[in-house]
């Protein structure tokens, strides 16, 4: 599960951009284990991906697919500010593991914008 927030104080307009999110098992490699890891097969609405707590973000604000400033074609751009430091947007995706596998998990993040970043974090959690 990936979590967003962005500095909302002092004028800032950060964003949040996240692309090309893998995971394989090791043993296999070539077994791409998420739906649109890149966020290709999206247009307006998330393909593959679920979304949590959109509703304490601006509207218009909330996460969405993007072809701006991404690494591939397609990205996943967040710019949620909501009501203070601890607000936060989710997204997540589940996939099929195996007891005692050996996964390797990566993405691209990068923030970009200008203001203050004191507040602005980005979570990833497994569970």
């Amino acid at each position: 599960m990936f979590g967003f927030i962005e500095d909302p104080g002092g004028g800032a307009q950060r964003y949040w951009y996240l692309d090309d999110v893998s995971v394989v098992d090791v043993t296999n490699t070539s077994v791409q284990l998420l739906q649109n890891p890149s966020f290709d097969n999206s247009t307006t609405a998330l393909t593959g991906w679920t979304q949590y707590c959109t509703s304490v973000c601006p509207t218009g604000q909330a996460g969405r697919v993007t072809n701006s400033s991404c690494r591939s074609t397609d990205c996943y751009m967040d710019h949620c500010y909501g009501g203070g430091p601890n607000t936060v947007d989710f997204l997540s995706q589940t996939f099929p593991t195996t007891i005692g596998h050996v996964y390797t998990f990566s993405f691209w993040i990068m923030t970009m914008g200008s203001g203050p970043t004191m507040q602005t974090k980005g979570y990833v959690d497994f569970y």
